[in-house]
């Protein structure tokens, strides 16, 4: 399976978020680090995601229903600034759910409500799954349909840990919740030729 990748800039930007002391998040309006990032790219949010699962999701097929919730930190490097952002719980019904939807229920469609208030309303799909050592990422892709940067393209990824999809899911208890680091990025969609 192809894994999907963020581009190298973004990764930097997520490892200076990690490590705050590096000065990327100085007082300074202007991004130092907008050079490393491609030019496309108008928003980058880094930031944390809590699923609830009820009941616990398990190899077991099941009725049930996801529960999701995520904050963000943000850098602007083109269009109007935003520092932070929040997707508010939402919960949505199955009527069977196993493990395997973990990684992946595409298509999503939500709302992301920016720190001065404006909206923007996401559709994702296409669910790519990357598995590392350690972590397992999904990252879903789409464009903001409705609502503040309308028309931009976007990716959400969320990196689960293995111990949680491969270990606590498959076992008879089954995965009550999961916190995982997610990354959201809005970039330009090229305009189509004439």
């Amino acid at each position: 399976m192809r894994s999907a990748r963020l581009p190298r800039g973004v990764m930097l930007g997520a490892w200076l978020a990690l490590f705050p002391g590096t000065g990327a998040f100085a007082a300074e309006p202007v991004n130092p680090w907008a050079h490393l990032v491609p030019s496309d790219t108008a928003v980058t949010c880094f930031g944390s995601n809590r699923t609830v699962y009820s009941p616990p999701i398990s190899s077991v097929p099941q009725r049930g229903s996801m529960s999701h919730s995520s904050h963000y930190s943000c850098l602007t490097l083109v269009g109007p600034a935003v520092s932070s952002a929040a997707v508010a719980a939402t919960s949505v019904d199955y009527p069977s759910y196993t493990c395997d939807m973990v990684l992946g229920s595409a298509p999503e469609r939500f709302t992301v409500i920016w720190n001065n208030g404006e909206h923007s309303e996401l559709s994702l799909a296409s669910a790519e799954v990357d598995v590392q050592a350690t972590t397992t990422t999904v990252t879903y892709s789409g464009e903001v349909v409705a609502g503040k940067f309308k028309g931009q393209g976007a990716v959400r990824s969320w990196s689960f840990r293995n111990e949680d999809l491969w270990e606590r899911c498959l076992s008879p208890e089954g995965l009550p919740e999961a916190n995982v680091f997610t990354i959201l990025v809005l970039t330009r969609l090229p305009t189509p030729a004439p």
